[in-house]
């Protein structure tokens, strides 16, 4: 169940660039809306976990706080604007026995120890790629506290990948993330329109083919 994209929707309201102006100068301004969009996502959450009886197993928050190459905004800005609101939700999932599933794009590795503190127990995607977001590294530091999700590449490997490619990065990433469990398989994000449809299936394949023999 989705719970929350509430830097999405902070950007829509105030524009990227006057985002960003607030995170740095406007203080006052980023803490009210947050503790309003918090508040409505968190309402609209219970509802939902109401509804479900116990029949939701997680709980998903969206907030893209990453760049190709670092966070969006400083560590400090993270912590005091988004992880609030985030412990909430998670708080709330858990309380109905349900996992936190959060997805930020982007080399957010910066961020990680406070999401993990927040509750966050499973983090998506894996852009590997990305800076500071090694695998191994990624695995050595947190893999006992996280469940890493969607760690296969749609911006090279599966875009322009053969499909050899596509398996062997499936393989590597079970390989490292998934040591001991931890792991699920999947692309780091939405499809794109160039990836072939053999690389597609090739995910999935492989890791049945992978799995069957761990």
């Amino acid at each position: 169940m989705a719970l929350a994209g509430v830097y999405t929707q902070y950007t829509r309201l105030r524009g990227i660039e006057q985002a960003f102006v607030d995170f740095a100068l406007n203080h006052d301004i980023v803490l009210y809306c947050m503790e309003q969009l918090y508040g409505m996502h968190y309402e609209k959450a219970r509802r939902g976990f109401e509804a479900g009886c116990g029949r939701i197993d997680i709980g998903t928050v969206y907030n893209d706080l990453g760049s190709q190459l670092d966070l969006l905004c400083s560590p400090t800005t993270v912590r005091k604007r988004f992880v609030p609101g985030i412990r909430q939700l998670a708080e709330l999932a858990h309380a109905h026995g349900a996992f936190m599933f959060l997805h930020s794009d982007g080399a957010i590795r910066k961020a990680i120890p406070d999401l993990i503190e927040a509750g966050v127990d499973i983090l998506n995607p894996i852009q590997w790629r990305c800076a500071g977001m090694e695998r191994q590294r990624l695995k050595r530091d947190f893999g006992k506290r996280l469940v890493f999700h969607g760690s296969v590449d749609n911006q090279q490997t599966l875009a322009y990948g053969t499909v050899e490619d596509v398996r062997q990065e499936v393989r590597t990433n079970i390989e490292v993330l998934g040591k001991d469990g931890g792991d699920i398989v999947a692309p780091c994000h939405a499809l794109q329109a160039v990836s072939p449809p053999e690389n597609v299936v090739a995910i999935y394949e492989a890791g049945h083919e992978v799995r069957r023999t761990v």
